[in-house]
């Protein structure tokens, strides 16, 4: 025994598929314990439930992500009437029920194709013969059917209602029933009449009906697409469109090809709403803070020419909506790269946006994305007539400087691309606020301009809150040669680091390497990651990155800061020796056998002046134990020269205390001895061997101590 109710799928690969629902009711959902299962990524695991009570089904959300609607409002319990439309995420389908009229009702293509079957004028009969008695008109063909509309549920959708059979006129009395005192008719009047009004009567009833057809159509556009002239306009794509089928996001495959973003709040999905043209478009209803991203399958693109892409978007609310463009690298060598438009913020009307990007040499493969999120306040969001074209202009740089270009990505400044002739050295520099969106979601990102020239300059305008400007290095350049400058001085980098104040960042080596600097001392943090080496420094707004691209007068300056060097050792000058390859490791790190040469002496150096402030120290301690004073001499005297050597330096500074301490020590020494200390130097006296300098030195201190039981 079939059901009285069920479910029939209007989209996806089972559409036209019809569900019974049972008395115990049905669950709804993608995972395989429901009884209705909807592999479709817009449809959670366990979405709704349709339980049948003694007012019909109800319908009740299970805490979906992305909704359950009933036309075109979002639910979460409902009682469903018949023909009523429902949506499990992006899966529509119809409420039936057999005993009502609507849950046969069939779907018909266009308000046109159902008018044209109405407006169908029968020929009349030919005259009849003189003694035929006056006959009724003709009941209509018996597959001739009247449609009628019917708004399915609050949405605006229509959909026509079943066909009802005319019902066949009842004849026509003839003359001889048509009452006492009518008299009769002749035939021949009662054909001429007839031959006299048909005419006028058809043009009559076909004018009417021509004004009927003309005023539904009207009306039914208008409620579907909010305006008759968004209905006349059909979708036409742009010739190159890469996108395909997918312009318009019509039919049932409307949403083919596109694919929502994991962790987002809701998905994007075809509606039949006020689309900018054809019958549908790509919507989402947000509400506060929620956020919604879909992605269109990646598609090929050729590099060194320009992608374009266009689209019209609308708003309400306190929604905000973008489009962009994601660019695929053709190896792990090269990081998917992402561009945005500027986010529309205001007015609820279509907005075309169009926004151009380069494809860098490298990237293969372009994916389109729409996005959009609410604020404080939801509403909705709707795209539509969307095309990625290629040209063959490509994109002109931003910035110049010998052979690097550097290329914006979007008109949002969602990043850059440093280029060296054909290969990528550094990508992003989007000065972005920190934690100001969802993960997953494009964050604001700052106005930011480029200039070339003597190198380049990215100045970055003001953004509110905390801020951070991120970029990753080509891992070519980052195996070549990673380093940081700051009060610290030069480091070397490969491994992560965390935040640490830096002034300037050194990519690559020999004539390949980049200097990237600003003007104080920032918080600097270092990461290797897939795909290269990750820097992230939070900054100040507004914001200016210097890039030093040429360094030939560095060079020369780091050669003469290296002979410098050398005859300061030479001479005996090792403080001045050690300030002097620090300089150019801070200056002018540029030359790659100059940095290790400065690395390995200022090592060398620094040990050498360690171990010989240590043998002070290790003197300094025996000489307590004696207690001596030309033991602490002979310490001040050793410091004395470390110091003159390493003057200038931390080393020298550590020599001096040494030498401050000796002297303070030697002055003190034998003053103020008691019997005990004496009997102590006299048991060290008997240890130590009848000659050496120490047992002299020893003799003489005894000589000068007080007689016993004195002071």
């Amino acid at each position: 025994m079939e059901a009285r109710f069920s479910l029939r799928l209007e989209s996806g690969p089972d559409a036209g598929r019809a569900i019974q629902i049972p008395i115990e009711g049905i669950t709804v959902g993608r995972r395989p314990e429901n009884k209705l299962v909807l592999a479709d990524t817009s449809v959670s695991g366990k979405h709704a439930e349709l339980r049948v009570g003694a007012d019909g089904v109800v319908l009740r959300d299970l805490g979906s992500t992305n909704g359950t609607f009933v036309g075109a409002a979002r639910i979460v319990e409902h009682t469903l009437k018949p023909g009523e439309k429902i949506r499990f995420g992006s899966v529509q389908a119809v409420f039936q029920d057999a005993r009502e009229p609507l849950a046969g009702a069939q779907t018909a293509g266009t308000l046109e194709d159902e008018l044209a079957g109405e407006i169908t004028l029968e020929e009349h009969d030919p005259p009849a013969a003189s003694s035929a008695p006056v006959r009724a008109p003709a009941a209509p063909a018996p597959g001739l059917a009247r449609t009628s509309y019917v708004q399915m549920g609050d949405g605006p959708e229509l959909r026509p209602a079943a066909r009802q059979p005319q019902e066949s006129a009842a004849p026509r009395a003839d003359a001889s029933q048509a009452g006492e005192g009518l008299g009769e008719l002749s035939d021949e009047r009662l054909s001429r009449a007839d031959r006299e009004k048909r005419p006028l009567a058809t043009i009559a009833v076909s004018a009417l009906l021509l004004l009927a057809a003309g005023g539904a159509a009207l009306w039914y556009r208008s409620r579907l697409t909010g305006s008759a002239s968004s209905a006349n306009n059909a979708p036409v794509a742009p010739a190159g469109n890469l996108l395909g089928g997918s312009y318009s996001f019509e039919g049932d495959a409307a949403a083919a090809g596109w694919s929502g973003a994991d962790g987002a709040s809701q998905t994007l999905f075809p509606e039949l709403t006020a689309a900018r043209s054809g019958r549908s478009a790509l919507v989402a209803s947000l509400g506060a803070n929620e956020w919604a991203l879909s992605s269109a399958t990646p598609v090929a693109v050729m590099p060194r020419r320009a992608l374009v892409l266009r689209a019209a978007v609308r708003r309400s609310g306190g929604v905000e909506a973008r489009v962009g463009v994601r660019l695929i690298g053709a190896d792990d060598q090269h990081p998917p790269l992402q561009a945005w438009s500027v986010p529309i913020v205001v007015g609820e009307d279509w907005t075309p946006v169009e926004l151009s990007l380069p494809v860098l040499p490298g990237w293969d493969r372009a994916a389109v994305q729409l996005a959009a999120r609410g604020a404080e306040s939801g509403g909705r969001a709707a795209f539509d007539d969307v095309a990625l074209l290629q040209v063959e202009e490509q994109v002109p740089p931003a910035a110049e400087s010998g052979d690097y270009k550097l290329y914006w990505l979007g008109d949002a400044r969602a990043g850059a691309v440093l280029m060296r002739v054909e290969q990528w050295i550094a990508a992003g520099f989007a000065l972005a606020a920190a934690q100001d969106v969802p993960a997953g979601y494009p964050p604001r990102t700052a106005n930011a301009t480029a200039r070339g020239g003597d190198g380049m300059a990215l100045s970055f305008g003001a953004l509110d809150g905390e801020r951070e400007l991120a970029w990753l290095v080509n891992p070519n350049s980052a195996k070549q040669g990673l380093a940081t400058i700051g009060p610290g001085g030069y480091r070397a980098r490969q491994r992560e680091f965390e935040a640490t104040p830096t002034t300037s960042v050194l990519v690559g080596s020999g004539y390949q390497m980049v200097r990237l600097s600003w003007s104080e001392p920032l918080p600097l943090r270092g990461s290797p990651v897939e795909g290269g080496y990750r820097f992230t420094v939070a900054t100040p707004a507004p914001f200016e990155l210097s890039l030093q691209l040429s360094f030939k007068d560095d060079r020369v300056l780091a050669t003469r800061a290296a002979d410098a060097a050398r005859e300061a050792e030479k001479a005996g000058r090792l403080g001045e020796c050690m300030r002097g390859w620090g300089e150019l490791l801070s200056k002018w790190p540029f030359e790659e056998a100059l940095v290790k040469e400065a690395e390995a002496s200022r090592a060398r150096l620094a040990q050498r002046g360690q171990e010989a402030v240590g043998a002070i120290e290790a003197d300094l301690e025996r000489a307590d134990f004696f207690a001596l004073e030309e033991l602490y001499l002979q310490c001040e005297q050793k410091a004395r020269a470390l110091v003159d050597a390493y003057a200038g330096s931390e080393l020298g500074l550590l020599a001096q205390a040494a030498a401050e301490r000796a002297a303070n020590s030697a002055r003190t020494a034998g003053r103020g001895m008691r019997g005990t200390d004496i009997e102590r130097l006299r048991a060290i006296r008997i240890a130590l061997p009848a000659q050496g300098r120490l047992a002299a030195l020893l003799d003489e201190a005894l000589r000068q101590a007080p007689p016993e039981g004195g002071s």
